[in-house]
């Protein structure tokens, strides 16, 4: 929360995140108790964040179910990237996705609306096997927040975010693809080499 007034003092202001308390003395409003979040409050968090991710890195790792026809076209498409785990091809997915389509609105409205809902749909369908997939401290943060301004569960907003991108990558539309290899392939081709 922002806040114009000059009346503040320091106070140790708590913070849970992901079942862990964080603590640490930053500026408080006196008059509406905003908290000023800036600079060394924000650095202190992300190096407790660090310290919990090398210690515990369960604790960064979103649980999502995913069918077995879902498996199969991952698994067909990881036969292009030998070696690469398929929590580690899901995680670059939902990144992608979040971080490439998903922030530039004409690149989601167009996305979106070539994507074939059916081929979705049917990815849902059938058994489906559990995934924790991992990310780092900060994109858990961005995670999070996102959740909270969508009100979503994070596995849900992952979850999504995969089953689009799959949709894309086994669709046989022309457009689709077209649109893929301008807009999407490179970014997931830099994220596949590089793991």
């Amino acid at each position: 929360m922002e806040c114009n007034h000059k009346n503040t003092s320091r106070k140790i202001v708590k913070k849970d995140f992901l079942g862990q308390s964080f603590k640490h003395k930053t500026t408080v409003c006196k008059d509406c108790g905003a908290i000023r979040r800036g600079g060394n409050y924000e650095k202190a968090f992300m190096q407790s964040l660090e310290e919990i991710y090398k210690k515990s890195r369960n604790k960064f790792q979103v649980q999502c179910y995913f069918s077995q026809d879902l498996i199969k076209c991952m698994d067909e498409f990881l036969k292009e990237y030998p070696g690469i785990p398929q929590t580690v091809l899901l995680r670059i997915l939902a990144i992608v996705y979040l971080d490439h389509i998903d922030i530039d609105e004409r690149k989601e409205d167009t996305f979106n609306k070539m994507l074939d809902y059916s081929i979705l749909e049917s990815l849902k369908e059938g058994s489906r096997k559990k995934f924790n997939i991992q990310f780092k401290p900060k994109k858990m943060v961005e995670l999070v927040a996102i959740g909270e301004l969508l009100d979503e569960r994070v596995s849900s907003i992952i979850e999504s975010s995969i089953l689009k991108m799959m949709t894309a990558i086994i669709s046989k539309d022309v457009e689709l693809k077209k649109f893929w290899e301008n807009e999407v392939r490179d970014q997931l081709e830099i994220i596949l080499k590089a793991s």
